[in-house]
């Protein structure tokens, strides 16, 4: 599985994208997304952060990135360096989160909240083709 920071303003490959920037999971198969989803299931009942890029089927191509629980849905947001980011959401949210990638299969799909798809946003693609 591939976790990746896609940067489409100025000269980037896809100009007219919206988002602009996101942050992405792709290239998984099955037993990844059985990973995936138990480490997020281990984030919501213990409470403690999980670093995406340390797990060791993700393969982190150029960025970092931390799950936490938060109070309320603040989204991804960049935390002090252009590589590394913080998704902090509710366990709600994150509970939403495995129910979404459970039926990604050959699609995307968004995992953060509608009403954080601003810049950066967190996708889901199976083939990486968003």
């Amino acid at each position: 599985m591939k976790l990746e920071y896609l940067d489409a303003t100025g000269n980037g490959e896809f100009p007219d994208a919206s988002p602009a920037r996101l942050v992405r999971l792709s290239q998984f198969n099955p037993e990844q997304i059985a990973l995936l989803i138990d480490a997020i299931q281990w984030l919501v009942y213990s409470k403690k952060d999980i670093w995406l890029n340390e797990l060791p089927f993700i393969d982190a191509i150029n960025c970092k990135l931390k799950l936490v629980i938060s109070d309320e849905d603040d989204g991804i947001s960049p935390d002090g360096d252009d590589e590394v980011f913080i998704c902090a959401l509710t366990t709600h949210s994150y509970e939403r989160m495995v129910e979404i990638i459970t039926r990604v299969e050959t699609g995307h799909n968004w995992l953060t909240p509608g009403e954080y798809l601003d810049d950066p946003a967190f996708l889901i693609s199976r083939f990486g083709s968003w």
